[in-house]
Parts: C-alpha cells; sequence; structure tokens
C-alpha cells in the first residue's frame, strides 16, 4: 500500500467513526422525566407540559400534517427556519439545563378553524366564507409565493415565541 493510499483510508476511517460517535453517543442519562424536552428558538430547553406529552404519545401516520416536528438534532431548524421543536432529551447536550415548564402551560393547544382562517387573513389570502358554513381559502393572486411565504414565515414564528414565553417557568418561583 503506498503512502497516498494509507493517508486515504485513514481519513476514512477517521471519518466514518467520527459520524458514528455524531449519531450513537448518549449525551444525557436515560432515566430522567420524559424521554422528550422542547427546544426554544433562543435555543434553551424546557421539559414538557402535560398536553405536549399527551400529543406526542398520539399515533399518527408517516403523511400526516398534524403529527408533531421532531427535531432530529440540536442544531436543526424546522420548515419556518426556527430552532424551535420537541427534541429527545438525549440530543440536548450537557451543557444545556432544562428548565421546568410553567406549571400553568397546559401545552395542548391544537389547530382550530379560527386559527387557521385567522393566519390566512394575516398572510393576505383571499378568504370566502360560503353560504353552506365552510369556508375557502385561496392564496392572494396578488401576492408572490416569496412574499406569501415571508408572511407565513413572521406569523409561525411570533406564534411560537408567544407559546414559549407561556411555557417559560415564571422566575422567582
Amino acid at each position: 500500500m503506498t503512502t497516498s493510499q494509507t493517508l486515504i483510508a485513514s481519513c476514512a476511517i477517521a471519518l466514518v467513526a467520527a459520524v458514528a460517535w455524531r449519531i450513537y453517543r448518549r449525551r444525557r442519562p436515560h432515566g430522567e422525566k420524559s424521554e422528550f424536552v422542547y427546544m426554544n428558538q433562543d435555543g434553551t430547553v424546557r421539559e414538557l407540559a402535560p398536553g405536549e406529552v399527551e400529543y406526542l404519545s398520539e399515533e399518527f401516520f408517516p403523511g400526516d400534517s398534524g403529527r408533531p416536528y421532531i427535531k432530529p438534532d440540536y442544531r436543526s431548524r424546522d420548515g419556518w427556519g426556527s430552532l424551535s421543536g420537541f427534541i429527545l432529551r438525549s440530543k440536548v447536550p450537557r451543557h444545556i439545563e432544562i428548565a421546568p415548564v410553567n406549571p400553568n402551560y397546559k401545552g395542548d393547544e391544537s389547530l382550530s378553524i379560527d386559527g387557521l382562517i385567522q393566519d390566512a387573513v394575516a398572510v393576505g389570502d383571499v378568504v370566502t366564507h360560503n353560504e353552506d358554513g365552510s369556508v375557502t381559502i385561496e392564496p392572494n393572486p396578488n401576492l408572490s409565493t416569496k412574499e406569501r411565504y415571508a408572511r407565513a414565515t413572521e406569523i409561525q414564528i411570533c406564534q411560537q415565541a408567544a407559546r414559549e414565553e407561556a411555557a417559560r417557568f415564571p422566575k422567582g418561583q
């Protein structure tokens, strides 16, 4: 084996070892409260509220848009570009403190039709209330896809921030 082949083989082994270590290392011991915790937009992490534990225990089909977003990694971002999301406790680095959740926060907010309609109006979509009681929501033809996405992102990030603030453990307690 030549020197260059040895160097390439050594680099390949080192790369495989580094990837395996990153994937399989345990960051936190087993046996703590819930298997999952919640990571906020600012990188802080907290325990789950009862409603969130219940939500995560539901069974969802793979294509269900209502299923929870589970962060694959501490640094990963969701579709809105936010760091927020549920994450396995074992994937939170040891130096990050896991804060308690506000005992008054239920964490059981679900998507309501009224909330979806309000979001659509805020984005600028065309909302039609039909005679039969149904509602039709169509993208505003005067908005580019990029502008509509930017508006929707801003709304989602603000809603996440409001939920995260409500879940924060009160200072001084």
